[in-house]
C-alpha cells in the first residue's frame, strides 16, 4: 500500500484522502493520529509519512540541549552534528533507493540461507546479529513469521527515543546522543516503517524485541536458536574466536548462521563515508582510492578487524562450527576500473591479493554440527 501523505488540521487531528476514498473513524499509526472516513480492512497497514513539522519538533528535543552547551572549543561535536545533518539530507532524498538496497539484504541473506535451514521459517526462533538502525533483517525475520531477536551494541530501540538518547550520552557524550536520535527519528524510523509495510510485517516496530548485548556473551541459554543472521557486523568483531564458540553454544544441532562481512581490503572497507553517496557510487574529493591501506589520511572511528577473505577461513576451520557454504561477491565494473596497476602493485607488496582487493563482501553460512 503507498504511503499516505498527512495534512495538519487543528480541529480534527489529522485528515487524508487517497485512491482508496476517504477514511474514516480514528485509528493510530505510530504515534500520530489518523482522522479517516473509511474503516480499514483486516490486516491492512498504513505507513504514515511524517511531515517536515512533526520531524522538527520530535528531533529539536534531543538537538537543542546538545547545540546550547557547545562551545568554541568543541569543533568535533558541532562538526559531527553538522555532518549528521548533511547525511540525513542525503538519506532523505535518496530514500526510495536506500529502502529498494536495505530490502534487498534481506532478501539476499533469507535466499542464501534457504537451501541450510532444519525447519520453516514460520515459527522458528531467530537472532539477528548486529541488527543495528534500521533493523531491516530483524523486520525480514518477524514478517517470515520467526520469532526474532535482535542484538547491538548499540542498537536502535524503536518508540524508545528518550532511552536511545539518554543511554547514548552516558556512553558517548552529548553531541553524539544528540546526532543520533536526529538520525534516528529522520531516517532509520521512516526506512524501517516503510520497509515493515513492504515486507508485509503488521505490527509496530516498537513491539520488535531489539536488545543491547553483545555477541561474544550472549545472554541466553544452549541451543536457544533455529538460525542466526548478521549484516555488515563481522569486520567489526573483536575477539573472532569467541564470537564463533557463542555462536556454536546458542544454535541449535544442525542449525545454520549467516555471517557477513564489508571487507577490509575492499575499496569502501576503510568505512569512509565521504568516499560514496548513499546509493554507492564514488564522490571522489580528497579521499584517494584504497586510501585505508596506503596513507590513511582520513581514519573514521569505528573499530575493523581487517581480516582478510583467507582469514575468515581460517578462524572458522579452527571454530567448532562447520563451514556449510562460502559467498565471496564479485567486484563491480568500476572497482575493476579504480584498481589501476599502480595501486595493485603497491598494495600486493603489503600482501593483499587481487581478490582481496576486489571483495567488497562476504557471507559465510556455518552451521552447528548434529552431534555439537
Amino acid at each position: 500500500m503507498p504511503a499516505i501523505g498527512l495534512a495538519w488540521r487543528p480541529l480534527n487531528a489529522l485528515k487524508t484522502r487517497t485512491q482508496y476514498g476517504n477514511l474514516t473513524g480514528i485509528r493510530r499509526s505510530g504515534d500520530l493520529r489518523i482522522d479517516a472516513r473509511r474503516g480499514l480492512q483486516a490486516g491492512e497497514t498504513i505507513c504514515v509519512e511524517l511531515r517536515r513539522w512533526t520531524l522538527l519538533r520530535k528531533t529539536w528535543k534531543y538537538l537543542l540541549p546538545a547545540l546550547r552547551k557547545i562551545r568554541p572549543k568543541d569543533g568535533l561535536p558541532a562538526m559531527g552534528l553538522l555532518r549528521t545533518l548533511g547525511y540525513i539530507r542525503q538519506r532523505r532524498r535518496d530514500m526510495a533507493e536506500e529502502l529498494a538496497r536495505q530490502r534487498s539484504y534481506c532478501d539476499l541473506e533469507l535466499e542464501l540461507l534457504a537451501p541450510h535451514l532444519t525447519r520453516p521459517l514460520q515459527g522458528s526462533r531467530a537472532l539477528d546479529i548486529g541488527c543495528g538502525q534500521m533493523l531491516p533483517m530483524l523486520i525480514g525475520l518477524n514478517a517470515q513469521g520467526c520469532e526474532a531477536t535482535g542484538i547491538d551494541l548499540d542498537p536502535y530501540l524503536p518508540g524508545q527515543h528518550s532511552a536511545n538518547f539518554w543511554r547514548r550520552r552516558r556512553e558517548g557524550g552529548l553531541a553524539s546522543a544528540a546526532s543520533a536520535a536526529v538520525r534516528n527519528i529522520a531516517v532509520d524510523d521512516q526506512i524501517g516503517r516503510r520497509l515493515a509495510v513492504e515486507l508485509g510485517y503488521r505490527k509496530p516496530l516498537k513491539s520488535l524485541d531489539v536488545r543491547v548485548m553483545n555477541v561474544c556473551a550472549l545472554d541466553f541459554p544452549d541451543n536457544t536458536f533455529d538460525l542466526m543472521t548478521s549484516l555488515a557486523v563481522f569486520e567489526h568483531i573483536e575477539d573472532m574466536p569467541g564470537t564463533l564458540r557463542e555462536i556454536h553454544r546458542a544454535l541449535k544441532p544442525g542449525a545454520p548462521a549467516c555471517l557477513h562481512a564489508h571487507l577490509f581490503a575492499s575499496f569502501t572497507g576503510g568505512h569512509n563515508c565521504d568516499i560514496m553517496d548513499t546509493s554507492g557510487r564514488h564522490i571522489g574529493g580528497e579521499v584517494d582510492c584504497w586510501d585505508h591501506l596506503r596513507a590513511n589520511r582520513h581514519t573514521v572511528p569505528v573499530y575493523l578487524n581487517k581480516l582478510k577473505l583467507a582469514e575468515f577461513r581460517q578462524l572458522i576451520e579452527d571454530s567448532p562450527l562447520e563451514l556449510a557454504a562460502w559467498h565471496a561477491h564479485p567486484p563491480s565494473e568500476s572497482d575493476l576500473k579504480r584498481l589501476t596497476p599502480e595501486i595493485e602493485t603497491e598494495l600486493t607488496a603489503k600482501g593483499y591479493t587481487r581478490e582481496d582487493l576486489l571483495t567488497t563482501s562476504l557471507h559465510m553460512i556455518v552451521r552447528k554440527p548434529q552431534a555439537g
